[in-house]
């Protein structure tokens, strides 16, 4: 594919739409210091720096279907109104929540390394770390971090975002793994790590 040819050039760009969006969350936590303002953060800019040292790809996706549903499970989450304050207790669970999904996203990202992508594309296959539990930790934290968004800041338009979050994650799994399972090391990996988002569920 032409796209090849210019990876290391998309990656600069990359990396500069990720420290916008570290830039943009940045102003966020000036205003209003939100635990989940603080993780979006330090995602973006871990995100970054990993744009700059990945594993150049090795499988591309035919799909245009895939790219956009990439791409809207990356900026979902702008769409959340963190400004709506529930109960006392529902916060402080929604921050722990935050707390936690956080965390593991932050370590789950740190995880994949090199073979990080938000397209679907091959870049090699991470066994370790956070990936010895299941095939797509990353989707996981997310998710539990916006249960936590969605029990602090509860609202009708947030239930229907979280919902369309968790339909994009699926969506984009599935166009993943396309692209993935070209590779026979990906397939030894998914007999060893037999769920995808959810241990003993999905």
């Amino acid at each position: 594919m032409k796209i090849r040819a210019y990876e290391k050039y998309l990656n600069v760009v990359w990396c500069f739409v990720a420290l916008w969006m570290a830039y943009y969350t940045f102003l966020e936590v000036l205003v209003v210091a939100e635990m989940e303002t603080l993780i979006w953060f330090s995602l973006h800019s871990i995100t970054a720096l990993l744009f700059l040292i990945r594993s150049k790809p090795i499988q591309y996706s035919s799909s245009i279907v895939a790219y956009f549903v990439s791409l809207a499970s990356v900026h979902y989450y702008l769409l959340y109104d963190v400004t709506i304050s529930g109960e006392w207790l529902l916060g402080v669970i929604g921050k722990v929540l935050t707390g936690v999904g956080g965390m593991m996203g932050i370590a789950s990202t740190i995880s994949l390394g090199k073979c990080f992508g938000i397209l679907p594309i091959y870049r090699g296959v991470q066994t370790r770390a956070m990936y010895q539990f299941v095939r797509h930790p990353i989707y996981l934290s997310y998710l539990i971090l916006d249960m936590g968004i969605l029990v602090a800041h509860f609202s009708f338009a947030n239930f229907l975002i979280f919902l369309i979050a968790v339909l994009l994650f699926i969506l984009r799994i599935r166009y993943e793994e396309e692209v993935l399972q070209t590779s026979g090391k990906y397939g030894e990996y998914k007999r060893k790590v037999k769920y995808r988002l959810i241990p003993r569920l999905y």
